[in-house]
């Protein structure tokens, strides 16, 4: 298995942030801004936050939340 991201960039301990193309187990597909982390950093409320967000503001949500910024703006809707 190929473990190299293309122009992968370290951010914190606890995530990765990349650029690239992936397809899931499903068959689905893109190309996008990914960001990778353990299941474990979000908490159970912030995991159905995420699921109520629509798509255009979901890896906002997450980025904000992994980088301890003010979650203000989503915790509102």
């Amino acid at each position: 298995m190929y473990n190299g991201l293309i122009n992968e960039r370290k951010l914190m301990a606890d995530y990765t942030s990349h650029y690239g193309a992936w397809v899931e187990t499903d068959g689905s597909y893109g190309v996008s801004q990914v960001v990778m982390f353990d299941v474990d950093a979000l908490d159970e409320d912030q995991w159905e936050l995420l699921d109520s967000l629509n798509d255009g503001a979901k890896f906002d949500f997450v980025y904000a939340v992994l980088n301890n910024e003010d979650l203000t703006e989503w915790e509102d809707r």
